[in-house]
């Protein structure tokens, strides 16, 4: 994947990144939305206005209940109609709302009993363990809606079939802006083609939701770094013990076999599980037409397509791709088709 960084360029980003968020949380009705050329978020109390990227404004639109295509109707040439949707819901349903920003810019629009786990907290737990356990980083990279940490460990490698080695390993990805909890699943790299696939497996989920509304005594309050700290001591504890137990070697011998299991199931027709594909899994017309190319010039040397070399087709097409966040998706969907053999065999 093309926007991935390295493990220095992550660590440095993380830092960079940390002296420049600011949380709020405000009443609606204190909120105004402009869209003069580009989007902007005025917070009233305090007279700041902040660019909107497109996740925030995402989430504002599904908020006051505006649909996507009528949404991007009004941005393309009806802005003030947008304007005028967006703030009479702010005004008249008036909610608390937690809007976090990023040099200048609502990266987000989240609800105020959001339960914020930076980045920066979980890479300070989960990379020294890592490290310790001898474990390769393959790739990292944040992106506008997560971060992501995959590695693996050369000490445990298998064949699924002769010459075709794969190494066991870990993916640990969070969203700070409500794309996602934060993730911790096998991860197996293999080594013929440098692909990445994430399985379906994971070993922890927790959703950044916390048990009850957060108590704020004025319409805006800065959020503090203690109260985020200590509300995230038991999780991040959790994905700390989580990530030190991911070198399952039983586990792994269960995987492995799954895949050789998956190259013993022959295609018949791939055109058509690739059509199938698209509409199980939401391709693309050009994805599906990729993962095709990826199937008929594939590297197993078998004379019959399989299970094993669709999956990889797929892993392969998430392997190029310029957008990290659709990249690993691909690597998901390569993981999640191995556990269904039925589909192929349709």
């Amino acid at each position: 994947m093309k926007s991935q960084l390295s493990l220095n360029e992550l660590a440095q980003k993380l830092t960079d990144q940390k002296s420049l968020k600011k949380d709020y949380v405000v009443e609606s009705s204190n909120l105004r939305f402009y869209s003069n050329g580009s989007n902007q978020l005025h917070l009233q109390e305090i007279d700041q206005v902040f660019d909107v990227n497109d996740v925030a404004l995402n989430q504002i639109t599904t908020k006051v209940g505006l649909s996507k295509k009528y949404t991007d109707k009004m941005l393309d040439g009806h802005k003030s109609l947008l304007m005028d949707n967006i703030n009479y819901w702010f005004t008249n349903t008036p909610k608390s709302q937690m809007i976090r920003t990023l040099d200048g810019t609502a990266r987000a629009v989240l609800s105020d009993k959001y339960k914020r786990v930076d980045n920066d907290m979980i890479a300070e737990k989960v990379l020294p363990i890592l490290i310790d356990k001898e474990y390769d980083i393959k790739s990292c990279a944040i992106t506008d809606t997560k971060m992501y940490i995959k590695a693996s460990l050369p000490s445990l490698q298998r064949e699924v079939n002769k010459g075709d080695v794969v190494e066991s390993g870990v993916i640990i990805s969070n969203s700070e802006v409500g794309h996602g909890a934060v993730n911790v699943s096998p991860f197996i790299h293999r080594l013929v083609c440098l692909n990445g696939m994430v399985m379906n497996d994971s070993k922890l989920q927790s959703r950044h939701l916390t048990s009850s509304q957060a108590t704020i005594d004025g319409v805006y309050e800065v959020l503090s770094d203690e109260a985020k700290e200590l509300d995230s001591q038991a999780l991040l504890a959790k994905v700390r013990d989580v990530v030190a137990s991911t070198s399952d070697e039983m586990r792994f011998e269960e995987q492995v076999k799954m895949m050789t299991d998956a190259s013993q199931i022959k295609i018949k027709r791939p055109k058509k599980v690739i059509e199938l594909l698209e509409n199980k899994f939401d391709l693309t017309k050009n994805e599906g037409e990729s993962i095709l190319e990826n199937l008929i010039n594939r590297d197993d040397k078998q004379p019959m397509s399989n299970l094993w070399s669709v999956v990889n087709s797929i892993t392969a097409l998430g392997n190029t791709m310029d957008d990290y966040d659709r990249g690993t998706k691909m690597q998901e969907i390569g993981g999640r088709l191995l556990t269904m053999p039925e589909l192929v065999a349709a």
